[in-house]
């Protein structure tokens, strides 16, 4: 920091260290914006209510990690292993 720059802040209130001001972010509006709401609203709804449906007296989306198996309304997609 230049002496200038130093002493400037020093006579202002005898701190080296100057205040900034503040950022604040400011609102945004606009198609793009209102269809970001909505698509995150319509995906928050599906993570929050898929789990609790049944198909085929089943839950209706289930991740299966240890086994590698996702169930997705009765399809079973996973890794299959092919014995040589």
């Amino acid at each position: 920091m230049s002496k200038r720059r130093r002493q400037a802040a020093a006579d202002n209130d005898g701190s080296l260290y100057a205040s900034q001001q503040k950022i604040y972010p400011r609102e945004v509006q606009g198609r793009f914006q209102r269809l970001r709401t909505l698509a995150v609203f319509a995906l928050l709804g599906l993570f929050y209510v898929l789990p609790w449906l049944s198909w085929d007296d089943r839950q209706a989306v289930l991740f299966d990690l240890p086994a590698r198996k996702f169930y997705v309304f009765g399809l079973i997609f996973g890794r299959r292993i092919f014995s040589t």
